[in-house]
């Protein structure tokens, strides 16, 4: 492993190499599906948001295509 990783290549890196394995997969993507769905609660109006690089708009718009990829892969099953 290179010392320094592209964010892409840490994902790949924590999906794949676990010391419990595909263990791993799972707590990633529950971890994405629970904070995407706090992000969602946050408060339209939330003044920790007026000056951030990125606007709450687009982060809730992240937050809710990650719910809707995982909620649709899920439904599959």
């Amino acid at each position: 492993m290179k010392s320094t990783q592209t964010n892409e290549e840490l994902v790949s890196d924590l999906m794949n190499f676990s010391p419990v394995g595909g263990l791993c997969q799972a707590f990633i993507l529950e971890a994405i599906l629970n904070y995407s769905q706090r992000v969602m609660t946050i408060d339209d109006e939330s003044p920790e948001w007026e000056n951030s690089f990125i606007s709450l708009k687009a982060w809730k718009k992240q937050a809710e295509h990650c719910i809707k990829r995982i909620e649709e892969r899920n439904n599959k099953f």
